[in-house]
């Protein structure tokens, strides 16, 4: 087994890829999600947020997006997708950065460089992971004590 097929076992198959298509249609999601994830953030993070991270960033959309709402001293995307990660970079605002990360892992072995958040947000990231309740269960490392995670799933 080489190291993508290794990692694709671990984190799961993004069903639409982390070609240029994909990244056009992950801008145009990010577009249509905007007016609810600036309300979903307003009504659900009232506090300030010095560290947040977004994990399965993709090309970094949501992050810049999150970024801006949040007026954060540091906003982190997290994402396996080399290609993604390479490209949200290029467009990285101030306070954005971006890291190349097996979110199944725990923090301090996959990005022991990056703090824990005291803010963490994910869109439908659990349903492309072969085992989301592990997962959960790992993202916890990802968090400080008294952090507030926003995760959404895709509607029924």
């Amino acid at each position: 087994m080489n190291q993508a097929d290794d990692r694709e076992s671990t984190c799961g198959h993004y069903t639409f890829g982390d070609n240029a298509v994909a990244a056009v249609r992950l801008r145009r999601l990010a577009g249509l999600f905007r007016p609810w994830l600036e309300t979903f953030v307003a009504e659900h993070l009232p506090r300030p947020i010095a560290h947040a991270v977004d994990l399965g960033c993709g090309p970094g959309h949501t992050t810049r997006a999150l970024a801006a709402l949040l007026a954060t001293t540091r906003v982190t995307g997290l994402d396996h997708s080399t290609s993604f990660i390479e490209e949200a970079a290029r467009t990285s605002g101030p306070h954005v950065t971006y890291r190349l990360c097996d979110v199944t892992r725990p923090r301090n072995e996959a990005v022991p460089d990056v703090p824990p958040a005291d803010g963490l947000y994910s869109r439908f990231l659990l349903t492309h992971l072969p085992h989301p309740g592990e997962a959960l269960s790992t993202w916890a490392s990802y968090v400080s004590t008294g952090a507030v995670c926003l995760l959404r799933k895709p509607p029924p």
